[in-house]
């Protein structure tokens, strides 16, 4: 029951942190409020599902591209390395249901992913901040 607890404070106090700073005013130069299969934490969760899908809010008024990263490591997303996906850069306005289009994941294992997009000036967004999913037992 602690640990559930526990789990729960994490969970509102990271959330708490992202609104803090999407809510400033300001507009953020990235994308946020990143989804994967829907979750907005799926790194509290497991995914049972080898191509999951991704979704995310445009910083700006209207997208005309993205680029998906999905990487092996917190430390290969940091870099911006896909060492897993490269969706290179699609030329699309879609933002949510993104399906990931790499081979198909590995059962338990934990992934890391992120998107920058171009608005319809040509200019690419930094980078999201990386989040992770987990893919569980495809046999459940």
């Amino acid at each position: 029951m602690k640990n559930i607890i526990l789990l729960l404070a994490i969970s509102f106090l990271v959330a708490e942190n992202q609104n803090s700073k999407e809510n400033t005013g300001e507009q953020p130069q990235y994308p946020v409020g990143l989804l994967c299969n829907l979750l907005s934490h799926p790194e509290f969760s497991v995914i049972t599902d080898r191509y999951p899908s991704f979704g995310w809010q445009v910083p700006f008024g209207k997208q005309v591209a993205y680029r998906i990263l999905v990487s092996s490591s917190s430390e290969k997303a940091a870099q911006h390395e896909g060492d897993v996906w490269d969706s290179g850069r699609i030329k699309s306005a879609q933002s949510i249901n993104v399906g990931y289009n790499g081979q198909a994941l590995q059962a338990n294992q934990k992934y890391w992913w992120k998107v920058a997009v171009w608005g319809k000036d040509g200019k690419q967004s930094a980078w999201s901040m990386a989040q992770q999913f987990n893919i569980g037992d495809f046999s459940k």
